[in-house]
């Protein structure tokens, strides 16, 4: 999907590299009730690369704590319409909601929904 954005609208990908899964698998039955893994479909960016196991690099690197708020930002400078103050508040508001959740489930020892890549 980032892929597709980028390529077809020239969207920015603010972040880091993705995580590159660019396969999909299905799982089927095997005789003596066993199962096996196949993998059915491999995709590519519109301009034919294959990004499985590479990912897509960002347009504007940023670290896991400041990509949303490097988004927000970035959206700002890239917009004709500048937001209002309330707009601007709530962004402010959801951010820092956002970066209190990532700190609760670090705090409970859940682990942070980020894959590592190999």
């Amino acid at each position: 999907f980032i892929s597709a954005l980028r390529e077809a609208k020239n969207f920015p990908l603010v972040g880091d590299t993705t995580f590159g899964k660019g396969i999909a698998q299905i799982y089927l039955a095997t005789p003596g009730n066993g199962r096996i893994k196949v993998t059915n479909s491999l995709f590519q960016t519109r301009d034919k690369d294959i990004y499985h196991g590479k990912g897509l690099e960002p347009t504007h690197p940023a670290t896991y704590e400041n990509a949303l708020m490097d988004a927000v930002e970035l959206s700002q400078s890239l917009s004709e319409i500048p937001l209002s103050k309330r707009n601007k508040r709530a962004l402010r508001k959801a951010v820092f909601i956002s970066e209190l959740n990532r700190r609760e489930y670090i705090r409970r020892g859940v682990e942070p929904m980020i894959m590592e890549r190999p």
